[in-house]
């Protein structure tokens, strides 16, 4: 019909859904809270990449830093799609959260190295 929305109702039967079948979920569903929602589930990726940007820079070799970079990317990727629920949504949200952690963790890595070049040069200039 026009104007309506979602699945047509179903009758009640009865009987209670198994736990273990899927839930039909939307990612859009008009609320005014589901941009504030979507907001917050693009902050888990992010915020691990600037972790992971920052144990690489600190902790890992540097020979080892981009595999670390990348491998860590996956992993964190992957699991933040399956924290926030996307990847029941779909498997497209996998590569986007990917990407998400690698740019955050590449950028901190960089800003990181470049400050500590900074402040290397800032202490050798004053002593």
């Amino acid at each position: 019909m026009i104007g309506q929305r979602g699945p047509p109702a179903q009758p009640h039967t009865g009987r209670l859904r198994p736990l273990t079948a899927p839930r039909p979920t939307t990612r859009v569903s008009g609320k005014p809270d589901d941009a504030r929602e979507d907001a917050m589930e693009e902050v888990i990726p992010v915020g691990s990449g600037v972790v992971l940007g920052l144990v690489i820079a600190y902790l890992v070799g540097a020979r080892f830093r981009p595999w670390a970079l990348a491998v860590g990317s996956a992993l964190i990727g992957w699991a933040a799609s399956w924290i926030t629920g996307e990847l029941a949504v779909s498997w497209i949200y996998v590569p986007i959260d990917i990407g998400q952690v690698l740019v955050a963790g590449a950028l901190t890595w960089i800003l990181v190295a470049r400050w500590r070049s900074h402040a290397a040069a800032a202490h050798r200039r004053s002593a």
